[in-house]
């Protein structure tokens, strides 16, 4: 162009060129902070920004002693269930036995019970023995067959109330009733013999110790023993003794081992 001289000319254009870099510069910032950012929320960047820990809250254990698997300190009665019944199984020196009895609740520690129970007996001098041709059992010089059936009612006092775990109960009982004692002719089979018995009138007396097991609010299972006393004033008739004496069996008593199996009602 005319007029317009070539240093001015270069000058204008090295402005225009300086002009373009510095717009040009602005962008590309933007898009550096942007992709810095981008980085930082990243999980695992370099760049992700250190988080300081939260203050430290004191804390602290409280230990409080646990209850013993044996000593506890609740009481043993389970609500309304005070009443109960179930089946003695009896075993002695004489033979075995079974019976059934009712128990309830009088106290938080005391039970009455009444009881009904069929059991043999036999006198201490009798000794069976076994026909090696028959291989029947019999017991030579002996007169009769004894049946008794004891009637009792009685008490029951539980031990150790609230000390021992509630799953063994043990107590002390006693009690006392009338007694049959039926015999039977020993030189006759059992059934045909019941026919020719007689029955004879006593009482019973008893004490014992046992204990319930078991924490089952419906069930009832326990073991006893018991020590009964029967006497029978005038005896009856039991073995052919020597020189034909004829021994008669006037205590009818003794140790007895019982099982009690039952339910609470």
């Amino acid at each position: 162009m005319k007029g317009i001289a070539p240093g001015h000319l270069r000058r204008a254009g090295a402005l225009i060129a300086i002009v373009l870099f510095i717009t040009s510069l602005g962008p590309a910032q933007n898009m550096a902070g942007r992709s810095a950012q981008n980085m930082a929320g990243m999980p695992g960047s370099r760049t992700q920004p250190l988080q300081l820990p939260l203050a430290v809250q004191d804390t602290s254990i409280v230990f409080a002693p646990a209850d013993s698997a044996f000593f506890v300190n609740q009481p043993r009665s389970q609500g309304p269930r005070t009443s109960s019944w179930g089946l003695h199984i009896l075993f002695s020196e004489n033979g075995f036995g079974a019976g059934i009895f009712y128990r309830r609740r009088l106290s938080e520690d005391l039970h009455g019970f009444a009881s009904l129970a069929i059991t043999s007996a036999k006198d201490s001098k009798e000794v069976d023995y076994i026909d090696p041709f028959t291989g029947q059992t019999y017991t030579p010089d002996k007169i009769n067959r004894f049946l008794m059936f004891p009637l009792a009612l009685g008490v029951q006092y539980e031990l150790f109330q609230d000390v021992i775990m509630q799953n063994f109960r043990p107590h002390l009982e006693a009690g006392l009733g009338p007694t049959l004692i039926f015999s039977s002719p020993y030189d006759k089979d059992f059934f045909p013999s019941l026919k020719y018995g007689q029955a004879h009138y006593t009482f019973n007396a008893f004490v014992g110790v046992g204990a319930y097991f078991g924490s089952d609010s419906r069930n009832l299972s326990g073991i006893g023993i018991r020590y009964y006393f029967i006497p029978l004033n005038n005896g009856i008739p039991s073995m052919n003794g020597k020189n034909g004496e004829i021994r008669k069996l006037t205590e009818f008593g003794g140790v007895f081992l019982m099982l009690d199996v039952g339910m609470f009602l």
